[in-house]
């Protein structure tokens, strides 16, 4: 990361980092460190976006756009910071195994869905923690609980823009799309595979949808 800051640091006297919520992974600390060995002269921010996959995303292109518009450096920091606040996602998972593998979750809940046959649908908290954030006993039931959610956010607050993304689960992306331009009009901004990293997390079939809300 230092090579890499300090190569971009020759081309750019400003830098902005939205890096995964800090309390999934270590990668926010190694930004944060990686930034002292770099020149003062050089304007270094790096934002905890407390959010990841698709969420994170979002957050990036917002970023991406205002820089195309040319927004002052503070600006954007102050804007991708509120943002945080307005953006969630919500991911629909078969199994729990994967996210208790990757720390996501703890044992404990992964040894009770597993009992339960849970089909949850998980979150993340304000703070950036992963959350079950509702209770399924199929995916279908998960399914609707994340659109009853969307529904009752897009009719009090609006939903500005949303993205989908999956682990190979294109027929749930195909409902998941029709479902929500039904309920807030808009086609998503972007629809993707997930990383592969993330997906090893998530397990295939996994398919969520985020949003920033107006």
């Amino acid at each position: 990361m230092q090579n890499f800051f300090s190569y971009l640091s020759t081309y750019y006297k400003k830098i902005i980092v939205i890096s995964v919520s800090s309390k999934m992974s270590g990668t926010y600390n190694v930004f944060a460190q990686a930034k002292k060995s770099l020149s003062d002269d050089i304007k270094f921010e790096v934002i905890d976006s407390k959010q990841n996959s698709g969420a994170q995303g979002l957050l990036v292109m917002r970023a991406a756009e205002m820089v195309d518009q040319g927004e002052s450096f503070d600006t954007i920091v102050k804007t991708i910071t509120d943002l945080r606040e307005k953006t969630r996602i919500l991911v629909s998972v078969k199994t729990l195994k994967y996210m208790v593998r990757g720390g996501r979750v703890s044992k404990v809940t992964g040894v009770i869905g597993k009992i339960t046959n849970l089909k949850p649908v998980i979150s993340i908290d304000e703070t950036g923690e992963g959350i079950i954030y509702a209770k399924g006993f199929s995916v279908k039931m998960a399914t609707n609980k994340i659109f009853k959610h969307l529904e009752k956010i897009h009719k009090e607050k609006g939903i500005e823009r949303y993205a989908i993304v999956h682990a190979k689960a294109d027929a749930k992306v195909k409902e998941y799309t029709e479902k929500a331009k039904a309920l807030t009009g808009l086609d998503p901004i972007y629809t993707m595979d997930i990383s592969a990293i993330v997906a090893m997390n998530a397990g295939i079939g996994t398919v969520a949808i985020a949003y920033i809300t107006k």
